[in-house]
């Protein structure tokens, strides 16, 4: 899937969310899931984070639907959360090397979930 002009975006389904989005600025590890789809680790940027998903930022473009295994910084990296995410949304940014993507977690771990849920009201669980 490629995209012809600047600022269009792809998505998978409508706007439907049910969870709070606080903004989330801070550094996200993703790989591909399977491995290969994605020429490596991929670093973005989070834009902000809900219980049920994240927006970032990527200098890379990722198909929609791909799974991606993301790793959300917190104070030290053994600290990290991780868990599994789906792109529902694509849009390459005007005027620049970067794309903005929807990830929507896919069925974490009450314990992830617990993470997540501190993250997004900014206590440590």
């Amino acid at each position: 899937m490629t995209f012809s002009t600047q600022g269009q975006r792809q998505a998978l389904n409508t706007d439907r969310r049910e969870h709070r989005r606080v903004p989330y600025d801070a550094p996200v590890a993703a790989e591909a899931i399977p491995q290969g789809l994605m020429s490596r680790s991929c670093p973005m940027f989070a834009e902000d984070i809900s219980e049920a998903g994240l927006r970032v930022s990527s200098p890379e473009f990722v198909q929609l639907g791909s799974q991606l295994l993301v790793s959300l910084s917190r104070r030290a990296p053994e600290e990290a959360v991780r868990t599994v995410g789906t792109v529902v949304w694509v849009e390459k940014l005007d005027g620049k090397d970067r794309w903005r993507l929807g990830l929507s977690f896919d069925a974490p771990s009450p314990t992830t979930t617990d993470q997540v849920r501190g993250l997004v009201t900014g206590q440590t669980p």
